[in-house]
């Protein structure tokens, strides 16, 4: 089997009384939230980052590393199971200007807390959303 570790981030931003949500959709047309793969030498807030950075533009985003959220899933590819963990940890965005990485993604949007899950595409990060919201409201964080 192979492994697979990926960092990302959950980012919020304050709007009024309630949250948004900052979803990316990628080239395949599912929708989730900003990850990738850690390099050499990279703690997971550090991937967290530079993927935040690399996919969205998004430089300036105040991180909370105190709760992880894990999204875990198995595939095939060429006959090989892989396996993959990818850790998000929740982000407070200061800077809301927003350059998508063509490369990888063909969107991204800011979405409203309570229509976030409509547009999540699949339960593994409806899972993360869920719990990271929760946490945002219990923690207080950000208020």
């Amino acid at each position: 089997m192979i492994e697979h570790r990926s960092f990302g981030v959950v980012p919020v931003r304050r709007q009024g009384d309630s949250w948004e949500f900052f979803l990316v959709q990628h080239h395949t047309g599912h929708w989730a939230f900003p990850k990738g793969h850690q390099e050499a030498g990279e703690s997971g807030e550090q991937t967290a980052r530079r993927e935040l950075r690399e996919e969205t533009g998004i430089a300036d985003a105040d991180i909370d590393t105190d709760q992880g959220f894990d999204e875990e899933y198995t595939w095939l590819r060429q006959g090989e199971k892989n396996h993959k963990i990818a850790t998000y940890y929740l982000g407070l965005v200061k800077d809301h200007s927003i350059a998508i990485q063509a490369e990888e993604l063909s969107d991204g949007r800011w979405v409203p807390a309570d229509e976030v899950e409509h547009v999540l595409t699949f339960a593994e990060g409806l899972n993360v959303f869920r719990q990271a919201y929760k946490y945002l409201q219990t923690k207080k964080l950000w208020t």
